[in-house]
């Protein structure tokens, strides 16, 4: 709980973000188009505490990482990517720099360091694929012919 508050976490502790709703708190900033976007303005025109989608005395919601991860999944510039990720990291420095760390793993596909004991999911691929089959409604073989036409699950 002190780590998704901003407080220093304890010493061998996860880092977290905190999972807040956006409509939660009366300080909470609407969902608008330009908070969407704000993660791919160029670096002089982003405001890291304006353009970011929380405000100030906030936990640093996960929707912050979700965002820019759906603004860089959008386009193929590296330029537009590595802005993207370079904003939300501003923000997270200026607003919640104690959760800048679980932010990184975050958007580096982990949710902890290799070397944490207890933090990997253990969710292996079949499982994966057996959720999504379900899901979609397709039988095993089907899944199997879109991952060889696909090459990936996503």
């Amino acid at each position: 709980a002190a780590a998704a508050a901003g407080a220093a976490p304890a010493k061998d502790a996860l880092p977290m973000l905190g999972v807040t709703s956006n409509s939660g708190s009366s300080s909470s900033k609407p969902l608008s188009k330009a908070i969407r976007e704000a993660p791919l303005l160029k670096l002089a025109r982003y405001h890291p505490l304006h353009d970011a989608c929380w405000g100030p005395a906030e936990p640093a919601p996960y929707l912050a990482v979700a965002l820019t991860l759906a603004a860089v999944d959008g386009t193929s510039s590296r330029l537009l990517i590595a802005d993207g990720l370079t904003n939300m990291f501003r923000s997270l420095m200026l607003l919640a720099p104690g959760q800048v760390t679980a932010a990184a793993y975050l958007v580096c596909g982990k949710i902890a360091p290799e070397y944490a004991l207890g933090a990997d999911l253990s969710i292996g691929g079949a499982v994966v694929s057996s959720a999504l089959c379900e899901v979609c409604g397709v039988s095993r073989a089907q899944l199997r012919e879109l991952y060889n036409s696909m090459g990936d699950l996503g």
